[in-house]
């Protein structure tokens, strides 16, 4: 198999890529002897509408300023029907009752 043919198939495994990036700290911790890794996500980064650079959002700012930023990728809900494949979303129970706002839906 080439490279490009695994390639090809490991972004397969992830889903559908979608046009935004997730912001992470990743932060290492000893627990009992042994090292770890939590990754928190803080934000996302999209293309700006107007030209070649990008928008973000951050929730939080690191404390060393350092951000992972990863392609975010669609990930199937086979049990569910509603599952749109472009966008990735699940239709949530707060979109269809008015108690609150729909998913990515601007206050």
């Amino acid at each position: 198999m080439t490279s490009q043919n695994t390639t090809q198939n490991q972004a397969n495994d992830k889903g559908t890529p979608l046009d935004y990036y997730e912001g992470f700290v990743i932060r290492e911790f000893r627990n009992a002897g042994k090292k770890g890794k939590r990754w928190v996500k803080i934000g996302v980064m999209f293309p700006h509408e107007k030209g070649d650079g990008f928008n973000q959002i951050l929730d939080a700012n690191p404390v060393d300023g350092e951000i992972t930023w990863l392609r975010a990728y669609s990930k199937p809900k086979k049990d569910n029907a509603d599952y749109d494949q472009d966008t990735g979303e699940v239709p949530s129970s707060a979109a269809a009752d008015d108690s609150g706002p729909a998913l990515h839906e601007e206050i």
